[in-house]
This record gives structure tokens, sequence and C-alpha cells, in this order.
């Protein structure tokens, strides 16, 4: 298992996402023996994790083995996801907005929680612009209303929407939960593996959704919070973000 794996699991587990499928990729390079023994690495590497004990799926791309399965079980995952998700309030984080030629200004993302559909009226977090959904593509379709869990264009009309105004980070909310704070109380987690705790008034550069920031660590308890441990702080960031309560972050 390479360093950049470690992290990237790192980094699921502190978001706290605990449905998965292991894709153990080129299956039809090794023999049985060396392919249990990566299953064992794998599923060892996943211990303590809150992916701990999902499946572990061996593929090729040079056989299709096992493609059709994993193809499967990701659909019947994602439709768990959606479903679980609708309900709630529309959030969209931008990662990329942009001038289309004909349409005007559009901003594609993912979509956190609820839906949209064309027409809707949103707000742009944290700034407060107000905008309507002119059109939307869902997952490379033109379509009507986009879904939690999908990566979609919003193609934004407003007097104040501009490619220059709207920036990665930013999110398109319903206008019901535009509060962009810049304090949030949280319980932080440090991962085993830091070589030093977190001390009062420490930097650090918070990452949510699409946003990246930074922060100053105020400690609401008596101590450090050392590697393994957690805490309850204060993030004093640099700037308004559009964060809700019950948010993961790192």
């Amino acid at each position: 298992v390479m360093p950049q794996t470690r992290e990237h699991l790192a980094i699921l587990d502190l978001l706290g996402v605990d449905q998965g499928i292991v894709a153990l990729t080129k299956a039809d390079l090794v023999d049985g023996d060396r392919l249990a023994a990566a299953r064992n690495g794998v599923a060892n590497l996943l211990l303590g994790t809150s992916l701990e004990g999902i499946d572990i799926l061996p593929v090729s791309s040079a056989t299709g083995a096992g493609v059709s399965e994993l193809h499967a079980r990701l659909v019947e995952a994602s439709g768990r996801i959606e479903r679980r998700q609708q309900a709630d309030a529309f959030r969209f984080a931008v990662d990329r907005s942009f001038t289309l030629q004909g349409a005007g200004t559009v901003v594609t993302g993912i979509v956190l929680s609820g839906s949209i559909e064309v027409g809707d009226q949103v707000i742009i977090g944290p700034s407060g612009i107000q905008a309507r959904i002119r059109g939307l593509h869902a997952q490379n379709r033109k379509a009507k209303r986009g879904h939690a869990g999908e990566r979609c264009a919003l193609n934004l009309a407003g007097d104040s929407v501009s490619k220059d105004a709207i920036s990665r980070g930013d999110m398109v909310l319903d206008p019901a939960l535009h509060d962009p704070c810049d304090r949030i109380d949280a319980r932080l987690r440090v991962l085993a593996s830091e070589t030093k705790p977190l001390t009062q008034w420490m930097p650090v550069r918070l990452h949510h959704a699409a946003c990246e920031i930074g922060a100053r660590i105020v400690l609401l308890g008596d101590e450090p919070i050392a590697p393994g441990q957690e805490g309850f702080v204060q993030l004093v960031l640099e700037r308004k973000i559009a964060a809700v309560s019950g948010d993961r972050f790192v």
C-alpha cells in the first residue's frame, strides 16, 4: 500500500465515509497467493477506520474480470445515498466558474444534498448573490433536475452573477440556508500518525467541501490535543464560508 493511498484513507476516515468498495486492480497480473496477500494487506489497513470490513473486489481492466460486478455495486450504493440526502435542503459545492458563449455564467461541482431544478431561486454563499437556475446538466447530460450525489453544471442568471463573482469553494444554496460564518465550534480528531499535538492558536488549513481556507485553532479544553486524541475546539477562519451544522472537514 502506497503512502498516497494511506493519506486518502485517512481523509475518508476523517470525513466519516462508512460505505465503500475496494477495487483491487490489475488482478490478472498475479497468482492466487499474491492476490490473497494483497487482500489481507488492504483489510489490515482498513482496521480501525470508518471503512473497516467493507468488501474487497479484485478487478482487471485488461480481462474485464470483476468490472461488471463493481459497476453494479456502485450503482446500487449511489442509489442508497441519493435517497438518504434528497430530502435535505439544496447545497452545491462549486469547484469551477466560467463563461459559456450563448449561455452566460456556468458553475460546476457536486450536489451535496437536496435537489435543484430549472427555474429555482438560489443564493451564492458566502457572498449572498441571488441567482436563478437558467439551465443545468447532470452527469454530463442536459436535465431538468439535479440530485444529491450527482456532478452538475448550473447555468446561473442574475443581476450580480458573473464568472468573477463566483469562486471555487463557494456554495450554491437554498436561500433558507444562507448564514455564512467565520467561527466554527467543532469536535476535532488528530490522526495518530501526526508527530505533534494541536496547540492553542495553531495555524491550520481548513478543507471544507471545495473550499480551502486559513484558520486558527482555539482549544476549548485545558490541554493540547495529542496525536490519536480528540477534543472540542473553535476554528477561527480568515473569512466567512458557507458551512452548516454537522459538516465534516479536514
